[in-house]
């Protein structure tokens, strides 16, 4: 019998799935993948060995194991494979001729997670990658059995979006788009915030504040900070809760991994990377060290020696002048909102001058309101045109990015370019 040692990513230069494909060429597969644009990450992928190829079906074949597919080439939700854009069925029907299996990227990173002896799984409206790459820093800086799997470029990965250096802990950073994180059962389950979004999918707050619940109910131990469990219902929903604040978190219900209920004091340092927010991603990240009985200072070391990540608040270069170009991917008006404020406290000589590129039409359309009172922060926005991703027409004739900059101007200075 044929051994099957073959992956087909379609979509693979998205930043979950490329990750999938790194860990699957690691363990002695033929990776190959397809993509509709360029861009760096493809080059690296093919450098490090994957192979980058313009017509999948051709690929595919009985020594095909898997497809797997990121969703944003279905542009029908209801109709599942059926809706799979055309430029993209052949390589599914391949697939499905030699009896491959044709996952989804949520799906096959899920049938991974769930090998491992310990799941974690981070999740949040806001935040999810940098907890849980602050996570992965550590289990990569204790040397733990662990890998990760996260929604951005890591430093300590070597810039890299997975380390894997162990088959005992597997930490994942969880989308919550599409009832995604649904497929994952964790142990611990971390969620940072259930601050409203993706309400082109879930339709209302309700139903995107039931997803979490639902996520929560999932795991062994949910760990949240405590002023959001209490506004968001979402005490008691886990065997396990571990309610963290900045110097304490308190563990209520059973007994998780050996820790009992109680409250546990802790002393946070000084962080590299600036702002409140990040130094909520770090306790969060701090207690499920504890959870996993890693070294309490090595763990603080690592957190203060923590770089930051790609397009989070990345400071891209320096001019002559001493000003500084970053990138952030913040693309919600509460990130918008900690950002802007962590980096006027960090700079407080310098001017704030931000270009921001909306992302969806369906979000910025919901979220107009709180996007029109975001940028308070900033010297002067400039708006450009609105990034568009799995829209449906008539989102884009409900909003444009004028008319946000129009609703941000009447806030603060402002700008379409």
């Amino acid at each position: 019998m044929t051994v099957k040692k073959h992956i087909h990513c379609i979509g693979i230069g998205g930043i979950g799935i490329s990750a999938l494909a790194r860990y699957y060429l690691a363990q002695g597969y033929r990776v190959t993948g397809t993509n509709m644009g360029h861009s760096p990450l493809l080059d690296t992928l093919a450098s490090e060995g994957i192979e980058i190829v313009a017509d999948g079906a051709l690929v595919i074949s009985a020594e095909t194991e898997k497809v797997i597919y990121t969703e944003a080439i279905i542009d029908d939700d209801t109709l599942g494979l059926a809706g799979v854009r055309a430029n993209h069925k052949p390589e599914i029907e391949a697939g499905q001729s030699f009896g491959s299996q044709i996952l989804s990227y949520p799906e096959a990173l899920a049938e991974l997670f769930h090998t491992f002896p310990m799941k974690i799984a981070v999740a949040g409206a806001h935040g999810k990658s940098t907890t849980s790459a602050m996570i992965g820093t550590i289990l990569h800086d204790l040397q733990a059995s662990g890998t990760t799997i996260t929604g951005t470029l890591v430093k300590a990965f070597n810039g890299r979006n997975i380390s894997s250096e162990g088959q005992e802990i597997m930490n994942i950073e969880a989308c919550e788009y599409r009832n995604a994180f649904l497929h994952y059962h964790p142990d611990i389950a971390v969620v940072t915030n259930i601050d409203p979004d993706h309400l082109d999918f879930f339709k209302t707050e309700q139903a995107y504040q039931q997803a979490f619940h639902t996520f929560a109910r999932s795991a062994k131990c949910l760990v949240i900070l405590a002023d959001e469990a209490e506004k968001k219902g979402m005490i008691g929903l886990a065997p396990t809760t571990v309610l963290v604040s900045e110097n304490s978190f308190e563990v209520r219900g059973e007994s998780f991994n050996g820790i009992e209920p109680g409250i546990y004091s802790y002393t946070l340092p000084s962080l590299v990377v600036p702002g409140d927010h990040i130094r909520l991603d770090a306790s969060l990240a701090y207690v499920v060290s504890q959870l996993l009985h890693l070294d309490t200072e090595k763990s603080l070391t690592s957190l203060a020696k923590y770089p930051g990540s790609w397009r989070r608040m990345e400071i891209i270069r320096t001019t002559e002048n001493g000003n500084l170009l970053m990138s952030d991917y913040g693309h919600h008006p509460t990130e918008i909102i900690v950002t802007l404020s962590a980096l006027k406290k960090a700079y407080p000589d310098k001017k704030l001058f931000v270009f921001f590129e909306p992302h969806q039409y369906s979000r910025t359309y919901e979220l107009r309101e709180e996007f029109a009172t975001s940028f308070k922060s900033a010297d002067m926005t400039y708006i450009s045109d609105i990034y568009a991703a799995r829209d449906i027409d008539q989102r884009r004739d409900m909003i444009t990015s004028e008319i946000l900059a129009s609703m941000v101007a009447k806030n603060s200075p402002c700008e379409y370019v």
